[in-house]
């Protein structure tokens, strides 16, 4: 058995949902999985197909038999960028994929024991063994360093933190409490680091957020609402005209001159009265009615035609129409 040996890592390939369904962001070498089977393109769920050619909108795949299919880019898959790297005898590796049929949990950390021609004895943390191959690709990678948040859960008797300016009060919490013994931490400003370590960085779920925004977007309105009532009284009180009253200067007789030019006026202000209802509307006067005479004032024949005519008369003869005007003529 050799005490080293060579294995094909699979690491993600961060890309979009959006970015998966075009050609042109696939590189030759690539490897593809599908999360599930399709019969009509000829793929099978969990099996890899490396990426060999590329048109504008399909792509080459080649099986692990050696066969090729052609195929367009709308199905469900995982992608993969592919390198090949060493391992060794007591190196520390760590699973990158969850496996529930064969038992593996992403971060799950094991210690190969020995390397043979086609596979290697791998042993976890729990004491549990296990054999894998070395030929197909693996989604594993090196355990000499973890995340913070695949390190949750975990201890160790020396911790080594490589804190920057991404970390937080939770992620500075769980990194620093998996250390039994000793803890060394490794930052670029610990000024920085003491102030990053005490703000949190705790995301908020949806229904928290929006009631955020529904909370704030109120209290706007109602700012809103009241800037606006107290921009109409504003504008009223200042259309509103105030009258002052009329202010009239009394000097004192008795103030020397010396005093007269030095002290300030006596202003006292004057008073208007109100006019009496009764004075401004008297009741009116009524003229008494003359009486109209029932006895014509001169008839024909009777007497000489008079020389005026009093308004008694004019009257009678012109209103009451006892005799129509133009039937009446003078000899004067």
């Amino acid at each position: 058995m050799g005490e080293t040996a060579t294995i094909t890592q699979l690491q993600t390939k961060n890309l979009s949902k959006v970015q998966m369904r075009f050609a042109h962001n696939f590189e030759i070498g690539d490897v593809i999985m599908p999360t599930r089977d399709y019969k009509r393109r000829g793929l099978s769920k969990g099996q890899l197909y490396e990426v060999v050619g590329q048109t504008t909108d399909k792509l080459t795949l080649k099986s692990d038999d050696g066969s090729h299919l052609e195929v367009d880019t709308t199905f469900d898959k995982a992608v993969y960028h592919s390198q090949e790297i060493e391992i060794a005898v007591g190196d520390r590796l760590q699973w990158k994929k969850n496996d529930r049929q064969l038992g593996r949990r992403n971060g799950q950390e094991f210690t190969v024991t020995a390397i043979g021609q086609e596979k290697a004895q791998i042993q976890y943390l729990d004491g549990h063994t296990e054999s894998i191959s070395l030929f197909p690709a693996q989604n594993l990678d090196y355990g000499w360093v973890s995340t913070t948040y695949s390190s949750q859960g975990k201890t160790a008797n020396r911790v080594l933190i490589a804190a920057d300016f991404t970390i937080g009060q939770e992620s500075f919490y769980v990194a620093a409490s998996r250390a039994k013994h000793e803890l060394k931490i490794y930052t670029e400003d610990p000024t920085r680091l003491l102030e990053l370590a005490q703000e949190s960085k705790a995301k908020e779920n949806a229904l928290e957020l929006l009631r955020t925004q529904v909370k704030e977007s109120q209290q706007q309105q109602l700012v809103n609402v009241s800037n606006e009532v107290s921009t109409v009284a504003t504008e009223t009180v200042i259309s509103t005209p105030v009258v002052q009253p009329v202010l009239k200067s009394v000097a004192s007789n008795v103030q020397s001159n010396l005093e007269a030019s030095t002290a300030l006026p006596l202003v006292q202000p004057v008073i208007q009265e109100t006019p009496d209802a009764t004075k401004v509307f008297e009741k009116p006067i009524l003229k008494p009615k003359t009486s109209v005479p029932n006895v014509a004032f001169w008839t024909p024949y009777s007497a000489p035609s008079p020389e005026h005519i009093d308004p008694e008369h004019w009257q009678e003869l012109v209103e009451k129409k006892r005799d129509s005007p133009r039937n009446c003529s003078f000899e004067l």
